[in-house]
């Protein structure tokens, strides 16, 4: 076993040698992050590829275990990096200072092709375009609140990523892309896809926080104004440019080609910063990747890479907290949460009272890209909680919510709470749940069982989080934040 082990740096340097080219290339991540599976694929590669081996050389019985990882890795960045056939991959922009379920609004897409370490740019286009021409040819019922707050007539590729499940997010992007492509006036291209690609301008930041400043027409982006300067550009700026209201996102294509032709000079041999603030993205959900292909998606959802819901059990306590902006413009720069969440016994029944604080501070001023913070809220709970009492205070008190000011659902195999939220500049307010635990989570409790597990929403930065349990004599408590997802074991 020593001996194979020995050799597989020999079995897999043409494997490897391709996949660091890919990475060479593919660090072009421009703002859809379309140039972004390569590398990544190639860090991990790398990462198992040097760590793995050394382990297995030395690890006795769990050599076959570590084996089968570094294989499946292997399989997965081979497949995903296009190493032995062309992979087509959508690829979503989604802007986190309008926040949706999966990370952001969609403001624009990419189709694009990937081969062996070559990247064919297919399609770059604002989303507002693509659905314009579909307006009024074909009808898909959308999710109410967006039906409701936004007065669509249909359901949009712009909109979506409504399930904060990526998975099922991208599969609608997927269906609706190919609904409405159909009706575009150009030629756009008719492929099948292998996959989509989401991030957020958070990734990009932190790419231009390490390479450094890019000038683009006459302007320079850095990592301190790309977001807002580029938002500017698209949002007011454009008719300086002579350019119309469908043209503005014209810039984006420069953009583009500029990172490329920076980052093709980077030397990954001497610096690995840029490949470590990819999986720093995949980590904290800046970065999502969806494959059509089941195996495939298999291997990302258990990478974590996949932006997937997380299975929940008897034993394993959850919440997720899913916001999404409807009309608030680019308001979520100026917003602030903090979670608190507390377990108490009921002494009298005995039942396993939890209770949820969602505190908002919006520090924003009415401007340009600031103003009311409008959000369609959801809140993801074990299935079978029992609702005691929800309230949203704010300055002008604590009122309790109405039947009619909230929905209570399931989703994901998970009771859903749901409502819609607003606030004001300079102001902040709670939202606050309380609500019964089913059984299993007192008996796992008292068994030394019970987990907690607190689920990130894509796109977010890093929420302040508090754990509080006092209950059937667990006493501990935590002070953290939600950068990544958060478990706990008591």
């Amino acid at each position: 076993m020593i001996d194979q082990m020995k050799l597989m740096p020999h079995l897999h340097k043409r494997k490897f040698q391709s996949l660091l080219k890919i990475a060479s290339i593919f660090f072009g991540l421009f703002l859809f992050g379309a140039l972004i599976a390569g590398v990544v694929f190639s860090f991990y590669f790398k990462d198992f590829f040097w760590s793995d081996l050394s382990r297995l050389q030395n690890a006795g019985s769990e050599q076959h275990t570590s084996l089968q990882e570094f294989t499946d890795t292997a399989k997965l960045l081979s497949y995903l990096g296009g190493v032995t056939y062309p992979r087509h991959y959508l690829v979503l922009f989604q802007n986190n200072t309008e926040l949706r379920p999966t990370g952001g609004f969609i403001g624009s897409f990419a189709v694009i092709r990937v081969y062996n370490g070559n990247v064919e740019i297919l399609w770059v286009e604002d989303s507002y375009n693509l659905d314009r021409f579909a307006k009024g040819k074909f009808y898909k019922q959308p999710p109410k609140p967006i039906e409701q707050y936004l007065a669509v007539d249909s359901w949009y590729f712009r909109d979506a990523n409504w399930d904060p499940d990526f998975s099922v997010s991208a599969q609608t992007a997927l269906d609706l892309y190919n609904e409405e492509r159909v009706f575009f006036p150009k030629t756009v291209p008719d492929i099948e896809f292998d996959g989509v690609i989401a991030l957020t301008p958070t990734v990009i930041e932190r790419l231009l926080k390490i390479f450094g400043p890019i000038h683009v027409q006459d302007q320079v982006f850095t990592s301190e104004n790309f977001t807002n300067d580029l938002e500017y550009r698209v949002e007011y700026e454009y008719v300086e440019y002579g350019e119309g209201q469908y043209e503005r996102k014209n810039i984006l294509s420069d953009l583009a080609r500029e990172m490329l032709r920076q980052l093709k000079l980077y030397s990954f041999a001497q610096n690995t910063q840029l490949l470590r603030a990819v999986a720093d993205s995949l980590a904290d959900k800046q970065l999502l990747i969806y494959s059509t292909d089941s195996q495939m998606q298999q291997l990302l959802s258990y990478k974590n890479w996949a932006g997937e819901m997380f299975a929940v059990n008897d034993t394993t306590d959850y919440f997720m907290l899913v916001d999404a902006n409807l009309g608030s413009l680019k308001t979520d720069a100026s917003l602030k949460r903090a979670l608190g969440y507390s377990l108490r016994e009921d002494f009298q029944t005995g039942d396993l009272i939890a209770k949820l604080e969602v505190q908002y501070d919006h520090q924003g001023e009415y401007d340009w890209k600031t103003t009311e913070y409008q959000s369609s809220t959801r809140i993801f709970l074990p299935y079978g909680v029992k609702l005691l009492e929800a309230e949203f205070t704010n300055s002008e008190g604590a009122n309790s919510l109405t039947a009619s000011e909230f929905d209570f659902s399931h989703g994901h195999d998970r009771t859903v709470f749901g409502t819609f939220i607003t606030l004001k500049p300079q102001s902040s307010a709670t939202l606050t749940l309380t609500y019964q635990l089913p059984q299993g989570y007192r008996e796992a409790l008292q068994k030394g069982l019970y987990s907690l597990f607190v689920q990130k929403q894509a796109g977010t930065i890093a929420h302040d989080l508090r754990v509080d349990i006092n209950a059937f004599g667990v006493v501990q408590s935590f002070d953290t934040h939600l950068a990544v997802d958060r478990f706990f074991s008591f």
